[in-house]
């Protein structure tokens, strides 16, 4: 709260670690104690309304979806609780938030861990998403970065972030501890109802984690420095230094160059 977090996307594959009884006290204390902070994915209620923000005066409409649930399940009858990935769902949601929304983000937790390629499944729902009118899709779950790209068309575009990777890892990979922040300027026109994007960028992010285990801590690319890659426990862990030379050469082997996208590295 205090670091300016207003979005909560709760349907992940860890969704029902604590089972429905965890999930619920989870809801619960968030409505109670951050009823500012929006949070899809999870529900309370089976008739919980969609959620759309006012941004500037654009009305943003909010929705999150998962790929799974560790092989758990829900319990007849609540399987509202958790929003899965599931195409007549999404095309259901997305009909429906459209009507009292101007644009339409949507966070997917989806991919296959530690792979930094997009999947045929990512693909497939990304260009859905596209299809159904979402402006922002912002990808989970991997643990790394993923490409980015924007996806063109004549109703509107959609800026597809594949993976972000972590923002805080307690990983022993490298990679791992390279994270990115998603970052754009959206312009609605409520004569043509048509969004634009201007200064999209991805801003890399390096998680540090201190030898003695007690510190852990995230820094943008900018604020990182080579002393702290000295300290660094996975540096110690893998033989890999996690130094900023190293984030820039993985965030660009796995991102390049997309059109339309500045990745920040300086």
């Amino acid at each position: 709260d205090r670091t300016g977090f207003d979005w909560l996307a709760l349907s992940s594959n860890h969704t029902l670690d604590r089972g429905v009884d965890g999930l619920q006290a989870q809801l619960d204390d968030l409505a109670t104690r951050f009823p500012h902070i929006s949070v899809t994915g999870s529900h309370r209620t089976a008739d919980e309304p969609y959620i759309v923000r006012d941004i500037n005066g654009i009305r943003v409409g909010l929705l999150g979806y998962t790929y799974g649930l560790n092989g758990m399940e829900l319990p007849e009858g609540e399987e509202y609780r958790v929003d899965r990935i599931d195409e007549a769902k999404i095309r259901h949601d997305m009909e429906q938030l459209s009507k009292i929304s101007d644009v339409q983000f949507v966070s997917m937790h989806w991919g296959e861990e530690y792979n930094t390629q997009i999947t045929e499944e990512q693909a497939r729902y990304a260009r859905l998403l596209h299809e159904l009118g979402a402006e922002v899709v912002i990808g989970t779950h991997p643990h790394v970065i993923g490409p980015v790209e924007i996806l063109k068309g004549e109703q509107q575009d959609t800026l597809v972030y594949y993976s972000l990777g972590n923002f805080l890892s307690a990983q022993d990979r490298p990679e791992c501890m390279v994270g990115g922040m998603a970052a754009f300027d959206l312009r609605y026109d409520f004569a043509t109802k048509k969004a634009t994007f201007a200064n999209v960028r991805l801003i890399p992010t390096i998680t540090y984690v201190s030898s003695d285990l007690q510190t852990y801590s995230t820094h943008t690319i900018h604020d990182y420095d080579d002393a702290l890659a000295d300290t660094h426990w996975v540096s110690a862990q893998s033989g890999t230094p996690v130094t900023k030379a190293f984030a820039k050469d993985y965030v660009q082997s796995v991102v390049g160059h997309p059109d339309g996208v500045k990745v920040v590295l300086e």
